[in-house]
């Protein structure tokens, strides 16, 4: 009977022991599994990140070109305005005379 008890207990130090590895193997997988996607999710972000810095920089970029060519054509108006205004006054000048 002392036979019979020791190889139950053989039998269940074999059993826990391979439960154990496999609990462990499980563990270590999920543990990879879990830090490879944190790494996706990580390099993912950082590269969304970078396009939207991008996007932003051309936007800025377009936005004072714009400012500046806006400049330019109010520039270029003002200028017209009074060269209009002085032909105007000629016109004026010579009708008066």
């Amino acid at each position: 009977m002392v036979k019979s008890i020791d190889r139950t207990r053989d039998g269940m130090d074999d059993l826990i022991d391979r439960a154990r590895v496999a609990v462990v193997g499980a563990t270590d997988r999920a543990e990879r599994g879990i830090e490879s996607a944190a790494e996706s999710v990580t390099e993912g972000t950082h590269t969304a990140g970078e396009k939207v810095r991008d996007g932003a920089k051309t936007a800025s970029r377009r936005a004072h070109r714009s400012v500046k060519d806006t400049a330019k054509s109010i520039e270029k108006l003002g200028k017209a305005r009074r060269k209009i205004g002085e032909a105007i006054d000629g016109v004026a000048d010579a009708v008066k005379k």
